[in-house]
């Protein structure tokens, strides 16, 4: 159950944030911190990453949504399983931000985000996130490294 919890801390966080960013910032005004290297902007995201296929917002919705229901459904699975516990917080993760961004998807048809960095690397520069995206890219970092279990006990047995 602390799987579903997670997720809905992660959406709740996310929806709080964005709703504050709406209703204190205006669309693409900037303000830094951090030595100017953080800047909160609100945007209006209308496709996924750097506004790809905004063109059709049916697709990125739908298609958003269907990829968040085979992952709730790999976690469900994962759930009558034992071990697998960075896998199933990896997924509540992307879940959790993939679902608070496809709630604006569905409900405003567009992302807010509003976190970029004003960085070297041009094109990150061109990047504006939001509290779930950031969740999206750690659950996936963390479902990359997490390892199946008994998999290091097969690693030890066979250095034998």
């Amino acid at each position: 159950m602390g799987y579903f919890l997670i997720i809905t801390m992660v959406f709740i966080t996310d929806l709080i944030v964005k709703t504050v960013i709406e209703k204190r910032c205006k669309l693409r005004e900037q303000d830094r911190f951090f030595h100017g290297k953080v800047i909160i902007q609100k945007y209006y995201n209308k496709g996924f990453a750097l506004d790809r296929f905004e063109k059709y917002p049916k697709l990125v919705s739908y298609g958003s949504a269907a990829v968040s229901v085979i992952l709730l459904i790999k976690l469900i699975v994962l759930l009558f399983q034992k071990g697998y516990k960075g896998l199933k917080i990896a997924l509540s993760f992307i879940i959790g931000g993939a679902c608070s961004n496809i709630f604006d998807r569905f409900t405003k048809h567009y992302v807010v985000d509003y976190i970029s960095f004003d960085v070297k690397w041009e094109k990150l520069r061109k990047i504006v996130f939001n509290l779930s995206d950031f969740f999206i890219i750690v659950g996936t970092l963390l479902m990359v490294i997490s390892k199946k279990p008994g998999s290091e006990k097969k690693r030890k047995s066979a250095q034998k």
